[in-house]
């Protein structure tokens, strides 16, 4: 009983940790791969906007 209990209490407190480290991270992630999709997107819009003014 004691050891279901300690147990218990040793993942909730690596689950406090875990949240802790992978709530910003969390947070950092998202916005990361917004700023590659978004030079991505510019990149290829310059490129076609390139290739059409090319076609004229």
């Amino acid at each position: 009983m004691l050891c279901a209990l300690a147990a218990l209490l040793v993942l909730m407190g690596l689950k406090s940790i875990l949240l802790r480290v992978l709530l910003p991270i969390q947070n950092v992630i998202p916005r990361y791969f917004l700023v590659i999709h978004y030079q991505s997107w510019i990149k290829s819009r310059t490129i076609f906007q390139y290739l059409s003014t090319d076609v004229k």
